[in-house]
């Protein structure tokens, strides 16, 4: 794990450090990578907006700061994933209003866990921890 610095550069480099591919003049996001307890609730509610669940109630039911009352308004609908104490603890440290915008942008764009990040060799330096 890095410290708030590092961490607080990487998320910034998913945030605004997008390119441009040469070759086809499509941008080209930043690697996402979350560690596995954030991406396995992205995931969960993410799965749900096919059933019709909207972005933004997906956005709210991840981060799930108020959790009874997001839990009683998702269980109206859909099926609900209690927040893990890594998730919490994720969710609550240092530089916290990123994240947000971290988890929107890969929910659009896609992610990885960090398990997976890591079964593939890829670098790491673009974790948002």
């Amino acid at each position: 794990m890095g410290n708030k610095i590092s961490d607080y550069k990487n998320e910034l480099k998913v945030i605004f450090g997008w390119s441009v591919d040469e070759e086809n003049g499509k941008p080209k996001v930043p690697l996402i990578i979350f560690p596995d307890a954030v991406a396995d609730r992205i995931k969960f509610f993410v799965d749900q907006m096919g059933d019709g669940l909207l972005f933004t109630g997906a956005l709210n039911f991840i981060f799930a700061y108020d959790e009874e009352r997001d839990k009683q308004d998702c269980e109206e609908g859909g099926e609900w994933l209690p927040v893990s104490d890594e998730f919490k603890e994720w969710r609550d440290k240092h530089f916290a209003d990123n994240h947000e915008i971290v988890v929107a942008l890969g929910m659009m764009y896609g992610y990885l866990p960090e398990s997976e990040a890591k079964q593939k060799g890829l670098p790491l330096d673009m974790e948002i921890k």
